[in-house]
């Protein structure tokens, strides 16, 4: 459910700021680390314990690790990056149990539990972009349970922040009610897009995924070409290193000299070198040509397995889920496995996956948002 607190974000940022006055790390004081943590010492006030550590991947990062406040409304500190664990609120359980909200600074990127307080009402989170991470763990049978980072709340448990981000989209893909608090309007390049691609059309803009054939041209097809385009931006926006194709086709030892006979497009040349197409008979790629979502999921999880090293292996194949998939194509079947693992794609319902219809460049966008977004955490 996605409600909206029509509010300039100044205006609401002011008035919540006055609500709850903030404090910045900076402003405190260092004491020895008592529990051995990464960092070595504790930042600490009156409540909060915040560690610092070095991420490989996010540099310099401070983790709250420690709550022995009253409960009630509290706010984490301007400063803190990371909240690791929904333990750090209950640990203190006189007052842990009896929060009832809590805000999220501007300068937190990163969320992976907030959870197990059944007063907690409602969590403000000031960045609308905050990456939010699911929480894995074995159930008695040994299977994996997924649960969201906002598990074993209130029932009516709210998030409040900035729509159109990545805290807006979690909240939406787990049926956790959302406000907005303030109105950001949809950005001019996606005009025409269909509502249902909106939210994360807006994220792969932001990714740098959408190409700008798309722009303007939502609901066209996809034609091959695009989709090459489409495919190698995804490529190049997953690699960590920051490499251009060129790079990681040297790394890979993929040989760039050899190209389809109809176009010398570096992208589709990229594609048969890495062996993610073949094009329409072995020669040709048939750039002008239209695209079907089938090939589309084939081609992301060929270049999943062939260019980002997934294992196909670990999941289940799409003919287990899909009716109408070809199974004589290689790679095909294990390739539509993944995308529903990922959550790249869950087909139309009544177990179909509309296998042969055209690629409309809004899915395209979609398709390799969602890719990137697993892909980038794999």
């Amino acid at each position: 459910m996605t409600k909206k607190r029509p509010v300039g974000l100044a205006l609401a940022l002011v008035m919540l700021l006055a609500l709850v006055p903030m404090t910045a790390i900076a402003e405190w004081v260092w004491v020895p680390n008592p529990y051995n943590q990464p960092g070595g010492w504790y930042l600490v006030d009156e409540y909060f314990h915040v560690y610092e550590d070095e991420s490989p991947l996010f540099g310099e990062i401070f983790i709250v690790n420690g709550y022995d406040g009253p409960g009630g409304d509290i706010v984490i500190p301007d400063g803190v990056t990371d909240i690791s664990s929904g333990g750090i609120f209950t640990q203190n359980e006189e007052g842990g149990l009896h929060i009832t909200s809590i805000t999220l600074p501007e300068s937190l990127v990163r969320i992976r539990q907030v959870c197990d307080m059944p007063n907690l009402e409602n969590v403000t989170i000031l960045n609308g972009d905050a990456k939010i991470y699911d929480h894995p763990y074995f159930s008695e049978d040994g299977s994996v349970v997924v649960t969201h980072a906002f598990f074993g709340n209130s029932p009516d448990f709210t998030i409040y922040s900035i729509p159109g981000g990545s805290v807006e989209l979690y909240a939406r893909r787990n049926e956790i009610n959302f406000v907005a608090l303030v109105d950001v309007p949809l950005p001019e390049e996606l005009i025409g897009a269909d509502e249902w691609a909106e939210l994360e059309l807006r994220m792969a803009l932001k990714s740098d995924l959408l190409l700008d054939d798309m722009i303007g041209n939502w609901t066209m097809p996809t034609n091959r070409l695009l989709a090459a385009d489409a495919i190698v931006r995804l490529i190049e926006a997953t690699s960590r290193e920051g490499e251009t194709i060129d790079e990681i086709a040297e790394r890979l030892e993929f040989d760039m000299t050899d190209c389809f006979a109809d176009t010398d497009s570096k992208a589709a040349t990229f594609l048969k070198a890495s062996g993610i197409s073949t094009g329409v008979d072995n020669i040709n790629y048939d750039p002008d040509g239209t695209f079907t979502r089938i090939q589309m999921i084939t081609m992301l999880g060929r270049m999943a397995e062939y260019v980002c090293g997934v294992g196909m292996s670990y999941f289940s194949p799409g003919s287990e889920t899909f009716t109408d998939i070809p199974t004589d194509w290689p790679g095909t079947d294990a390739a539509v496995g993944w995308a529903v693992a990922a959550g790249v794609t869950n087909g139309i319902g009544g177990g179909l996956f509309d296998s042969y219809s055209n690629l409309q460049n809004q899915h395209t966008g979609v398709f390799a948002f969602r890719a990137f977004e697993w892909l980038y955490g794999w």
